[in-house]
């Protein structure tokens, strides 16, 4: 004996069965009638247009779009651009492009442009630079490029987007709002301005050197609360290029604090742990050892490793 249908049962069929006719009508109102190309005779219609998409992600596949046939007579045909021969679309990398849409012997060129999905940096963290002059960050800010699919794609210099006479320098502290603009997209960031970079990884060559021996500053960073501080704390570490030099290790460490030198406009007190001490000009990015630590006394010129901050 056939059992009944529950109520539930029934309203389930009947909902599915509505899902697709709805998906059905859906398709049919909004799809775009296309010929085959099988049906267009090449002898008598002209390939007089192609409409395609005019920009593509980094990525993407593609291309998308219709190609419109027309006849003496103003009879219009369209067929799809998957039954074309397609050259020159590639969407590797950002910039201008075009492409050549053939069938049989007529074609056409078609421009495009493929862009990043997003350019971003962290908002949570801005961008940081150093009073006077922000040369020194801008080659060592990445900013992270997605491609179609969410992922990073590539990192780009800040440089690569702003010069450093576009920042507002004069004075430490505060922040500041910037767009920049990359191969026709806008990207949007905030700084603020400080002595130096705080947090960011700086490293630099000995100017001269001492003893016959080469120094690396292999890393210098400075850190503070925030921006309109005039003080804070630090690490460095030296290490010696020649691998012969027994006198002293390959590599020293060393942590310190610094303060603003109020006598001068232009300059900061470093103190290291032991109680020796150094001098950083800021609008210089020059580091002069006053004491002898090292034994010997030594000046560095900064620059701002790259890859030392990130978009996130």
């Amino acid at each position: 004996m056939a059992r009944k249908k529950s109520k539930a049962s029934i309203a389930a069929v009947i909902v599915i069965a509505l899902v697709i006719i709805g998906v059905m009508v859906w398709y049919f109102a909004f799809r775009e009638d296309t010929d085959s190309l099988g049906s267009v005779d090449l002898d008598k219609y002209t390939l007089v247009a192609v409409d395609a998409d005019e920009t593509y992600y980094v990525g993407e596949p593609g291309p998308s779009g219709t190609m419109i046939f027309r006849d003496d007579e103003g009879n219009e045909k369209k067929v799809s651009l998957s039954e074309a021969k397609i050259e020159g679309f590639s969407t590797e990398d950002v910039g201008d492009r075009t492409m050549t849409v053939s069938v049989g012997d007529q074609s056409k060129k078609v421009a495009y442009k493929v862009i990043y999905k997003e350019i971003r940096y962290d908002e949570n963290r801005p961008v940081i630079v150093s009073v006077g002059d922000p040369s020194v960050e801008l080659d060592g800010i990445l900013l992270e490029c997605t491609g179609y699919n969410d992922r990073v794609v590539k990192y780009l210099p800040l440089s690569d987007f702003v010069k450093a006479s576009e920042f507002e320098t004069d004075s430490v502290g505060g922040t500041y709002y910037m767009d920049a603009e990359y191969e026709g997209q806008t990207f949007s960031f905030s700084y603020e301005v400080g002595y130096i970079g705080y947090g960011y990884t700086y490293e630099g060559k000995a100017e001269q050197s001492f003893g016959g021996y080469d120094y690396d500053l292999y890393s210098f960073v400075m850190n503070a609360d925030g921006s309109y501080d005039d003080e804070g704390d630090g690490s460095l570490i030296i290490r010696y290029r020649e691998e012969d030099f027994s006198d002293y290790p390959d590599e020293v460490e060393v942590s310190f604090t610094w303060e603003k030198e109020y006598l001068y406009d232009d300059r900061l007190t470093i103190t290291f742990s032991d109680g020796s001490m150094a001098t950083y000009y800021f609008e210089e990015h020059e580091l002069v050892f006053d004491a002898d630590i090292f034994g010997t006394r030594m000046a560095f010129r900064l620059q701002m490793r790259q890859g030392a901050a990130f978009g996130k």
